[in-house]
């Protein structure tokens, strides 16, 4: 079997597109996973139409610190306010802003951890590699674990202008590049979608969430294969919400991606 078993029109994908998939199918990723994303890619405005009907369908489900009703849930975000407080300076050293999502938005006691998403235009090999460590460690050791919140839960970070460049990589058709580097690229087109469902918690320099947000969604809607990830994940976590079941999975592959749920 090789990657070309995935979807019967896969000789209508792009090469470098073939290439990137050919990737994750050699990772041992996921095929229904890689299935969904050559039918959003075969239909890419049917992908963007559903993107913004997902986003809309999650908003439903959606809370703040100031709405969340599960008292779990509000201790957690009350411990959350704490730590933000305690490391703002870091936060507006690197000019990351700090997004919430997951269960916390959700007011999901069941499945309580915290998800934490910084983003800014780049992040030093340091604070990646060590920061993010000693603030997930402080988070854990002095709010979450004592307060007996929830489980361990994630903080990762995406770079705008990384993410611009390897959305270039695939505009271009740089097939060399995206198999290259293709780990940190399906590690960093995972995290967009989260800045258009996620809670905007800290801001450093004014920065406004709709900006940040619009400049995502451009992105997206310039590359299909952007579009591809953020959409299949935001319906899986429609299905989450929808179902309560943290992996529902999957839709039967054999219904029409285009009669899913896509607005009319």
């Amino acid at each position: 079997m090789s990657a070309e078993s995935l979807h019967p029109q896969w000789d209508k994908l792009m090469p470098v597109w073939q290439a990137y998939l050919s990737e994750l199918y050699s990772d041992d990723q996921d095929k229904e996973r890689l299935y969904w994303y050559c039918e959003c890619l075969l239909n890419p405005q049917a992908t963007l139409n559903n993107i913004d009907h997902f986003v809309v369908a999650l908003e439903g489900y959606r809370v703040t610190e100031l709405t969340a009703r599960n008292p779990r849930i509000q201790r957690a975000w009350s411990a959350l306010r704490r730590f933000v407080e305690d490391v703002k300076p870091t936060l507006i050293a690197q000019g990351a802003a700090l997004w919430v999502y997951g269960s916390m938005v959700y007011d999901d006691p069941g499945h309580l951890d915290y998800d934490i998403l910084l983003t800014s235009e780049t992040f030093t090999h340091e604070f990646n590699q060590r920061t993010v460590r000693e603030l997930m460690d402080l988070l854990e050791n002095q709010y979450w674990f004592p307060e007996n919140i929830g489980t361990e839960g994630h903080i990762t970070c995406l770079s705008l202008g990384l993410l611009k460049k390897f959305c270039l990589s695939f505009q271009r058709g740089d097939r060399d590049s995206v198999v290259a580097k293709w780990s940190y690229i399906h590690q960093e087109f995972h995290e967009p979608s989260i800045l258009l469902t996620g809670v905007p918690y800290f801001l450093p320099n004014s920065q406004s969430p709709d900006e940040l947000r619009n400049r995502v969604r451009q992105l997206i809607s310039q590359n299909p294969m952007l579009a591809a990830i953020a959409a299949t994940d935001l319906e899986e976590t429609l299905l989450i919400r929808q179902t309560g079941q943290k992996d529902p999975y999957w839709i039967d592959k054999k219904v029409a991606y285009l009669q899913r749920s896509s607005p009319q």
